[in-house]
């Protein structure tokens, strides 16, 4: 949504809402399309939303964005296999982000999205399983530690335990930059560059969900 928002401020500017006809909405998401289909298309959803918004609240007097017709994609089916998982995990020891390690050994293990990850905090896990609400569904789950994430988890943990107290930081994926939680930016830009430089160009985050359960 954020990411989305920006681009539309980029594009609109201070141009009214009721100022915007829908054929420059149109030409704006045909445009995109053609270089970030998916992208385009979750824009385009997030004018309807935006458009709908406006419209129940009385500040334009129709709602041109209503039944924009976004093309439809195949649905993703990228999985990480083992050799892509290890390789992953290999460039991020090599280019010393250990976070980024147990980033995707959660990712694999849990099936919880990004979002998720990122914010688990150390009293989520009890040395047996990890305990959290999700935030899109707001369900609670607990999934238990698999042997690999385990002792990685448990490696972090005593780390993070040996520092002085002021020092020590309650998220469990710690950004060694910051030293504390990753924004979610600087995060995809880092999983992106460490992909990249496995070779791993095709593959991204989100797919280890899809891995998970595969």
């Amino acid at each position: 949504y954020t990411q989305c928002l920006d681009r539309l401020e980029r594009w609109a500017g201070d141009i009214p809402i009721s100022q915007i006809p829908r054929k420059s909405i149109l030409e704006f998401h045909e445009t995109l399309y053609q270089q970030k289909p998916a992208f385009a298309n979750a824009i385009g959803r997030m004018i309807s939303i935006i458009f709908k918004f406006a419209y129940d609240k009385g500040i334009i007097a129709a709602n041109i964005a209503r039944e924009l017709k976004l093309p439809k994609q195949a649905p993703r089916q990228t999985i990480w296999t083992i050799d892509e998982q290890e390789a992953f995990l290999k460039a991020a020891n090599q280019v010393g982000y250990q976070s980024m390690v147990l980033a995707v050994l959660l990712g694999i293990s849990t099936a919880q999205r990004e979002g998720d990850i990122l914010s688990l905090t150390w009293h989520q896990y009890d040395g047996v399983a990890i305990r959290l609400r999700q935030r899109k569904t707001k369900r609670w789950v607990s999934v238990p530690a698999l042997p690999e994430l385990k002792s990685e988890l448990d490696k972090a943990k005593v780390a993070n335990q040996a520092k002085a107290k002021e020092e020590r930081c309650e998220y469990i994926v710690v950004c060694e930059g910051t030293k504390t939680k990753y924004r979610d930016d600087h995060f995809r830009h880092l999983f992106r560059k460490i992909a990249n430089l496995a070779g791993l160009n095709h593959l991204q985050f989100r797919d280890l969900r899809r891995s998970a359960v595969v």
